[in-house]
């Protein structure tokens, strides 16, 4: 009998010990991929608003359509000044932005 229980006690510690390391495991996935997250987060965060106002500044050949020539003259005023001014905004606050996290 004794050895029936020393049998079953055994075999519950190595139940236990593997639910352990099963956590384990998935703690240990659960941080590789929060790094992972991290780091993507990072990179986007150091390009974007670089990329935004390297696109913000095309609001400067909206100023006038000599700069840009036939394709935006054939535009009404009022969509090239809406365009000027929402890509002006939008680079002046990724500027603003990127400048603030460089410092």
């Amino acid at each position: 009998m004794s050895d029936y229980r020393r049998i079953k006690d055994l075999m519950k510690e190595e139940e236990d010990l593997e639910r352990k390391i099963e956590e384990l495991n998935s703690k240990n996935q659960r941080q590789k991929r929060q790094q992972k997250d991290a780091s993507v987060i990072k990179r986007l965060e150091g390009r974007l608003p670089v990329i935004i106002s390297l696109v913000s500044l095309t609001s400067i050949f909206f100023l006038s359509s000599n700069i840009t020539g036939n394709v935006v003259a054939s535009l009404p005023s009022e969509t090239t000044s809406f365009i000027e001014v929402s890509l002006l905004v939008i680079g002046l606050v990724s500027g603003f932005f990127w400048w603030k996290n460089n410092n």
